[in-house]
C-alpha cells in the first residue's frame, strides 16, 4: 500500500523513456477505498509489542502496599468529587488505574501522559474497550512538544494548549527531578502551571525507588526535600492538604495556584 507505489514512482521517474499517457484510465474509486478498507482491517489486528519495558507492570508491581494503594485511590477520587473537575490531566498515568477512578468520581473527561509505550497502549485499549472518556498519550515530559508549523503558529506547544480544571502527579515528580536532573523548583512550577489545582506526590530520597536512582548517580541532588518541596508549592500558590501514604515517608499534596 506504501511501499510497492513508492517504489514504482520512483521506478517511473527514473527510466527517461516511460512517458505519461495524458489520456490513462484512472485508479477507480473503489480501488481506493478497498485498499483503505484492508489497511483498516490490518491496524485493528495490531498486538501490543512483547518486548518488555520498565513501567508496564506497575499498577500490579509496584512499592505499595494494598491499603496505601487504596488510601491513593480515595484521595484521587475525593479530590475530583470535592473540586469538581471536569477536565484532568493525568501526569505519569501508566495503564490509567487513577484516571479511572477520577471518571468514576465524577470527572467528564482524562487525558493522560506517560513515558512507557506499552502501559499507554494497554491504557487505551483498555479506553476503548470499556467506552472511557480516557486519552492516554505518549510523552517525554523533560521534552515536551513545542510550538510548530509555519511561523511556529500551527500547532501550539503542549504547555499553551492545556486546558485542565486540575491534574495529579502522582509517584512523578523524581523522575524528572532524581531521573532527568530536572531541578526540583523547575518541576513543581511546571507541573502547578498546568492547571489550577491538583495533587502531586512527593517521594523522598529514602524511598526504595529513588534509592535505586541514586546507586549509580550518588546522592548529587542537595536542594532535594520535603521542607524545599513545601517552599516551592507556596511560592507558586498554596498547599491545602497533605497526607502520609506509605512507611517510606511518600505524601501527597493538593494544591491550589
Amino acid at each position: 500500500h506504501v511501499f510497492l507505489l513508492n517504489m514504482l514512482d520512483a521506478k517511473s521517474k527514473k527510466n527517461k523513456s516511460l512517458k505519461v499517457e495524458e489520456n490513462k484510465r484512472k485508479f477507480p474509486k473503489k480501488n481506493f477505498i478497498s485498499m483503505l478498507k484492508q489497511l483498516k482491517t490490518f491496524i485493528l489486528g495490531l498486538k501490543e509489542k512483547k518486548n518488555l519495558t520498565t513501567w508496564q507492570n506497575y499498577s500490579k508491581e509496584n512499592s505499595y502496599k494494598i491499603n496505601e494503594e487504596k488510601e491513593k485511590i480515595k484521595i484521587v477520587k475525593n479530590f475530583c468529587a470535592k473540586n469538581k473537575i471536569n477536565n484532568l490531566l493525568d501526569l505519569g498515568c501508566n495503564d490509567g488505574v487513577y484516571s479511572k477512578n477520577a471518571l468514576s468520581a465524577g470527572c467528564n473527561y482524562v487525558v493522560g501522559f506517560d513515558f512507557d509505550t506499552n502501559a499507554i497502549d494497554r491504557a487505551f485499549q483498555d479506553s476503548v474497550k470499556n467506552k472511557l472518556n480516557f486519552l492516554p498519550l505518549y510523552l517525554d515530559a523533560s521534552n515536551p512538544s513545542s510550538n510548530l508549523g509555519w511561523n511556529e503558529t500551527e500547532r501550539k506547544s503542549l504547555k499553551e494548549r492545556a486546558n485542565f480544571d486540575g491534574v495529579i502527579a502522582l509517584a512523578f515528580e523524581h523522575h524528572l527531578a532524581i531521573a532527568k536532573n530536572v531541578p526540583l523548583e523547575n518541576v513543581i512550577k511546571w507541573i502547578m502551571f498546568l492547571a489550577p489545582k491538583g495533587l502531586i506526590e512527593f517521594v523522598p530520597k529514602n524511598d526504595v525507588t529513588i534509592q535505586k536512582m541514586l546507586e549509580l548517580k550518588g546522592d548529587i541532588f542537595l536542594d532535594y526535600s520535603v521542607e524545599n518541596f513545601e517552599k516551592y508549592v507556596f511560592k507558586f500558590g498554596k498547599i491545602i492538604s497533605k497526607d502520609i501514604i506509605s512507611e517510606s515517608g511518600r505524601i501527597i499534596y493538593e494544591f491550589q495556584r
